[in-house]
């Protein structure tokens, strides 16, 4: 274990990383409609930019943990983080179709190469906590991202090419400060990852995918909300950017409310209680008024950082769980699902935006019947401390 200074100092880094990283995923959205129309894409076909992003992500996720075997879970998140900008940097170079989404497949490698490294040498630096640890690691990705729609300012004031390329600077910045800064961990990686074991796991397979909606809510929203303004509502690209950004800085209290993850009884019932209000609020989106979806977004906002902090905490301390491949193959489950809710909000608005946000308000609870029905092998407020251990006695966790 790091000295405390140390510590801080390696977990302050990292989450700075993590803001960054949050801020590639969504500093296009808010140029989205304005780039698309550069690209005759057409609306409908909107939702489907982001599907190539979280499908990118979602099939690397796993094979990025054989990267992190070979190269070592600090040189992985740092070279997640680089194509994550390359893909963004790319883009006002050749705007075209193909360009708009084939970049968005290179940042989604990155931001699977990204996630679990960066989150495993966090979570090694505080293994009593995984509650805090992983709120904190949330509460910097709902920050980066707030900072990601509220670009929009940028976009039109600079113009949506300069404003992605400085974007694209501030990580690979960051990046090249972690190389430097950030000290290599003591830590061995398993030589098998073991995900046969975990794919029977019944409880693990059984949480991942009782929250696949509640994750794909958060990212139709946060993707698609500030072209649905610019298109129906008729809001500039700043206002539309700002507007939706709330969804993202009321996620940071939710992140570090966490914490009460740790002390809760009955943690499923916790995580199925908390999934309610991280999902229902985007049915008032349907409304059409700035006033309603404002406080829709803060409640949404708030809750969904608060239960997907949760439920990664969650499997990581299920009996028989190896965390890195646990963690993985949950985050699997929620891009390469999760992610169809965006492309349904889009095609659903050559129909109707609000039957859109209604179904996405809405669908996504059916999953959650799941965590009360299949149980653990052991009490779900077992100690986190009772598995992941190396050989050399420190817990191996990720996010």
């Amino acid at each position: 274990m790091q000295p405390t200074k140390s510590r801080k100092w390696t977990a302050g880094l990292i989450l700075t990383a993590r803001l960054t990283y949050s801020l590639q995923w969504f500093v296009l959205s808010p140029a989205l409609a304005q780039v698309a129309f550069e690209g005759s894409v057409p609306t409908s076909l909107l939702g489907l930019v982001t599907v190539a992003f979280f499908a990118a992500a979602g099939v690397a996720q796993v094979p990025s943990i054989y990267v992190v075997r070979k190269i070592g879970a600090k040189k992985t998140y740092i070279l997640g983080l680089l194509l994550l900008a390359g893909g963004n940097m790319l883009l006002p170079i050749n705007a075209s179709t193909p360009s708009l989404f084939g970049t968005r497949m290179l940042s989604g490698v990155g931001a699977a190469m990204f996630f679990a490294s960066a989150g495993g040498v966090l979570s090694r630096l505080y293994p009593t906590k995984p509650g805090l640890v992983m709120g904190l690691y949330n509460v910097a990705f709902a920050l980066g991202g707030g900072l990601g729609l509220a670009w929009g300012v940028l976009h039109q004031l600079l113009g949506w090419r300069l404003a992605m390329e400085l974007g694209g600077l501030t990580a690979i910045v960051l990046a090249l400060i972690n190389l430097v800064a950030v000290e290599e961990q003591d830590v061995r990686e398993p030589r098998t990852i073991g995900l046969p074991n975990i794919l029977k796991n019944k409880a693990v397979a059984a949480a991942g995918l009782s929250y696949v909606g509640v994750w794909g809510t958060y990212f139709a929203v946060g993707q698609l909300l500030p072209a649905y303004e610019q298109i129906a509502l008729g809001e500039s690209v700043s206002l539309s950017g700002l507007t939706s950004s709330l969804l993202l800085f009321p996620s940071i209290a939710g992140g570090l409310l966490s914490f009460l993850y740790d002390r809760a009884r009955s943690k499923r019932l916790l995580l199925a209680a908390v999934a309610v209000p991280a999902v229902v609020p985007a049915v008032a989106i349907s409304a059409g008024r700035i006033d309603v979806i404002v406080v829709a977004l803060i409640v949404l906002g708030f809750f969904n950082e608060m239960s997907m902090s949760m439920i990664y905490a969650y499997v990581v301390g299920l009996p028989g769980s190896e965390p890195t491949a646990t963690l993985a193959l949950v985050n699997t489950f929620h891009m390469l699902i999760g992610m169809w809710l965006a492309p349904m909000v889009s095609l659903a608005s050559t129909v109707s935006w609000s039957l859109g946000w209604i179904l996405v308000g809405t669908l996504p609870l059916m999953p959650l019947v799941l965590l009360l029905i299949v149980k653990p092998k052991a009490s779900d407020s077992q100690s986190h401390l009772s598995s992941g251990f190396e050989a050399g006695g420190a817990r191996k966790s990720v996010h």
